[in-house]
């Protein structure tokens, strides 16, 4: 045997003349072959001028010049010559232009490692890594295996974490069956959680969506049972209406307001809707994807007909019965609005709902939490139920905050109950603490003495979640703590 079985080094033969070449050779590849680094691993000519040592991996093809003919080997310029060397399984080579570690297996050479350090602790990235299936440069990671096993650590607990760039990119889950995806579940282009199958013929649809300000799950293929009018039975009052007439375009229960010709509404003691004459119109925000037909039911109807107007189609719905229904046809995807008017005098009835799909039923009720939830993102109010949004002539039901005057100028941070549907208009009401009323206009109590009157008031940084009261006070002092007092409403209606 003339050399050695793992890197070919030439031994010295006995009584073998001018030992220091073999001797010479021998170290020259221990020099190219310990600790390689190649200088690149897609260069398939020699470069012209390359310095002593330098090293290439010579690409599988397209090799030219002197690399031709040497594809997959390591090409070492020494002693002004290039000198060609065949890798072995398992060797490790460090490339410089892309910054990766390689090794040759049994499928050609693999990045190993990347950046600093190494394996646990070492802060190393590892660029892709197979363990039993073949990673890429798309799928870093491939696993195959049987079972997966994702455990905890130090605190006890594991979470998984699936990132994306921004909301117009995709977060999710796929489940294949032979490598075809057949149903996916994450965040897909949306802020929505969204579970999506596929068809045998390849076509994707909505399965379920869960709202991402509500909470609320939609099974959009099936039958839509979600009621999309909101406060159906008028329970929810957050403006205090007292029932009566409601001028066109005015709100009185949440949601629901006068048509252009205004109408008479009533929520009676015993929680049913009094309809006595005009309309009432409820906008909706969007009628959902996938379905043209909506079916509008109301319960409990008594007294006379119920005009049901959607998207200028009318019908009329007869009393007396447990259950009324009516279907309409939709463009999906768009807003749209829901008129009750009584032709025939003075209606009565329990509640309404408007579920989309061709069946007649009626949506199921809501909790009341949810209920007043939904209500908040069009509207809220510093007031609660009972206390009606107007300036006050007596101390009664109004926000107060401390806040620090700079100058005679005061700021307040407001926060909504929950995310509206778009920055809301603001409205300010006042309340009277001992000063004549100036409408419209906050009081500031301080360190002198009782309350005074606001100059001037604004809104600065206004959101979906927040706004700051700026409120100009004729004597505040700079650094001083206040107390301002008064009420405030947003709208987001449409």
């Amino acid at each position: 045997m003339e050399t050695t079985h793992t890197l070919s080094l030439p031994y010295i033969i006995a009584a073998q003349a001018q030992k220091h070449v073999t001797h010479n050779e021998a170290l020259r590849m221990l020099d190219a072959l310990t600790q390689i680094a190649v200088a690149s691993r897609i260069v398939a000519s020699p470069p012209t001028t390359p310095a002593g040592g330098e090293c290439w991996l010579v690409p599988d093809t397209g090799a030219a010049g002197e690399f031709a003919g040497h594809g997959g080997e390591l090409a070492v310029f020494q002693d002004g010559a290039f000198t060609f060397l065949t890798p072995k399984l398992g060797w490790s080579v460090y490339v410089a232009d892309e910054g990766v570690q390689i090794v040759l297996g049994l499928n050609g050479w693999q990045d190993l490692v990347s950046g600093s350090g190494s394996g646990n602790g070492g802060g190393g990235v590892t660029g892709q890594l197979g363990l039993n299936a073949a990673a890429s440069t798309t799928t870093r990671l491939a696993v195959g295996s049987d079972n997966s096993l994702f455990t905890h650590d130090v605190d006890g607990s594991h979470r998984m974490a699936i990132n994306r760039e921004d909301t117009a990119s995709t977060a999710s889950m796929i489940w294949q069956t032979g490598f075809q995806a057949d149903a996916e579940l994450g965040l897909t282009g949306l802020d929505d959680m969204a579970l999506k199958v596929r068809s045998s013929g390849g076509d994707w649809a909505n399965a379920l969506t869960v709202d991402r300000e509500t909470g609320l799950a939609t099974i959009v293929a099936a039958p839509h049972t979600d009621n999309m009018l909101i406060n159906s039975d008028m329970r929810i009052n957050q403006r205090s209406f007292g029932g009566g007439a409601l001028a066109g375009g005015t709100f009185g229960y949440d949601r629901w307001k006068g048509d252009a010709s205004g109408g008479t509404i009533l929520r009676n003691g015993a929680g049913r809707v009094e309809l006595a004459s005009g309309s009432v119109v409820q906008p909706v925000e969007t009628f959902p994807a996938g379905f043209d037909s909506l079916v509008f039911g109301v319960a409990g109807l008594t007294g006379g007909v119920l005009r049901v107007t959607v998207e200028g189609t009318t019908t009329d719905i007869q009393p007396d019965q447990p259950f009324g229904f009516s279907t309409f046809s939709v463009t999906p995807g768009v807003s749209g609005s829901v008129e009750l008017s009584a032709p025939s005098g003075a209606v009565l009835f329990d509640r309404v709902s408007l579920v989309a799909g061709g069946q007649s039923r009626m949506a199921c009720d809501r909790h009341p939490d949810i209920e007043f939830a939904l209500c908040v993102r069009y509207f809220c109010t510093s007031l609660g139920e009972g206390q009606v949004l107007q300036d006050y002539s007596g101390s009664i039901g109004y926000h107060m905050g401390i806040c620090y005057a700079g100058g005679n100028i005061a700021s307040q941070r407001i926060s909504f109950p929950r995310r509206m549907r778009v920055p809301p208009t603001v409205s300010y009401y006042a309340p009277n603490s001992g000063n004549p009323i100036q409408s419209g206009k906050w009081q500031l109590l301080g360190p002198q003495a009782g309350y005074a009157n606001a100059n001037s008031m604004g809104v600065a940084e206004l959101t979906q979640t927040a706004f700051v009261l700026n409120v100009v006070f004729p004597s505040a002092s700079s650094g001083d703590a206040y107390l301002m007092c008064g009420n405030w409403s947003a709208s987001a209606e449409l």
